[in-house]
């Protein structure tokens, strides 16, 4: 079976469970840090049936120098209490090596649905500018590399799908990251206060 067969599989049949509802882990947030008036960050949570911990953590800078937007955020999550290399090669979709633990693909698509329902919830109830998005890194990507996994592929598509689905939100794949969009004039009309222009 050709690469992009497998990767159109995995897709639809990860998507198809997250239209569902309730396939996405419970998580918890949002947890709102406010170190000065342009440096913002919103901290979500959750756990995996096998018990690992993740942290999607969106950091959010102003610069009025931007001539794009003023806001911008970067969304990455992780594992915070687990094996993380169990993770990477978990989030790597490569074949696991000889006498490796194995990891339900079910659980990898719960794990990859609850991250992007958490994106959506915060554009949702927040309505940034701009966010970067990249994910938890395979162990393939790296300084001077340009290898995206298949993992990368499988995210950048329910990304895409799920961003389509918010008015005035658009997503593209810059480099080994994902940005996404609001298209309308801005600031965003209903913003949450954490996104006001700071004084002069």
């Amino acid at each position: 079976m050709k690469l992009t067969s497998i990767l159109s599989q995995l897709i639809n049949e990860s998507y198809i469970l997250l239209e569902e509802g309730g396939f996405a882990y419970p998580f918890t947030g949002p947890k709102i840090e406010i170190d000065s008036p342009s440096d913002k960050t919103v901290y979500y949570n959750f756990t995996t049936k096998g018990g690992s911990k993740y942290e999607v953590k969106i950091e959010c800078a102003y610069s009025k120098n931007n001539p794009d937007h003023k806001w911008a955020c970067d969304v990455s999550f992780d594992v915070v209490t687990g094996d993380s290399e169990d993770s990477e090669e978990f989030f790597s979709f490569d074949e696991p090596e000889e006498g490796s633990p194995e990891t339900g693909e079910n659980d990898m698509f719960r794990v990859m649905a609850t991250v992007l329902a958490i994106m959506e919830k915060f554009i949702i109830e927040f309505k940034p500018e701009f966010l970067t998005y990249s994910g938890i890194l395979s162990g393939k990507e790296g300084s001077g590399t340009s290898e995206m996994t298949k993992r990368d592929r499988i995210y950048d598509a329910m990304v895409r799908k799920a961003i389509g689905r918010l008015p005035m939100y658009r997503a593209e794949r810059v480099g080994f990251n994902m940005e996404v969009s609001y298209t309308g004039d801005l600031p965003v009309p209903g913003h949450n206060e954490i996104f006001n222009y700071p004084k002069k």
